[in-house]
């Protein structure tokens, strides 16, 4: 889909499009997107479609960056970079349908090489597809959650990822982001003992919440009259 028919519709409501090709600079989202997938170009710097995701990010929509897989020269740290600056997510898309045993091969490459950029960056707060999906289920698996036939739920991920790549595709592309966040960690162990920790920080934190929430409103409780 064209960004400008995005731009000329009416009467959105909580409305999603992805695969969106930048034809020409808009810098005014319509009323009623809520997200947009922004395709980068094949060749180029993407300096149009950078433009629309600043504009579209500071008008509150959430902007993915969609990075093709036919796109031959990808900077992982830049995207990462600009990503993070940006506000906006990340999304290493697969190769498209027909593609060789090659060409996914270079795509686990650079699944990979954004993983460990991603695990070093301290200020990427927002998605980075498919890395991000996963390691939600590393963590869960930590803490001991049942995952007996699950499977991902998120529109976007079925559409961009489960319906365009195999089993064994999916495994040996989940099988290098465990390797890379184990070597980003230490090891199995070690992220097994980060992933603890944040869980029992998530507690305190929100147990110092309730106590803080309780104790402010016994003490704004009105006095009762005479």
């Amino acid at each position: 889909m064209k960004l400008s028919e995005i731009v000329a519709s009416s009467g959105l409501e909580n409305a999603c499009f992805y695969g969106v090709t930048v034809d020409e600079p808009s810098f005014s989202p319509p009323a009623g997107l809520r997200e947009i997938g922004l395709l980068w170009p094949l060749e180029g710097e993407g300096l149009d479609e950078m433009d629309v995701a600043i504009a579209f990010g500071m008008a509150g929509v959430h902007v993915i960056i969609e990075l093709p897989a036919e796109r031959e020269l990808v900077d992982a740290p830049m995207f990462v970079s600009l990503a993070a600056n940006i506000g906006a997510s990340l999304s290493v898309l697969p190769p498209k349908e027909g593609a060789d045993a090659e060409a996914f091969e270079r795509w686990n490459g650079r699944v990979q090489a954004f993983t460990a950029e991603y695990l070093k960056s301290s200020i990427f707060a927002k998605h980075l597809f498919p890395v991000t999906s996963y390691l939600e289920y590393m963590f869960r698996e930590v803490y001991g959650d049942d995952l007996t036939g699950f499977a991902p739920k998120d529109g976007y991920i079925l559409d961009a990822y489960v319906s365009r790549v195999s089993v064994e595709q999916s495994d040996a592309m989940k099988a290098l982001i465990r390797a890379g966040v184990y070597e980003q960690f230490g090891g199995a162990d070690a992220f097994a003992a980060f992933a603890s920790a944040v869980a029992a920080k998530v507690s305190d934190t929100m147990e110092a919440n309730f106590r803080q929430s309780v104790a402010s409103t016994s003490q704004q409780s009105p006095e009762q009259s005479p």
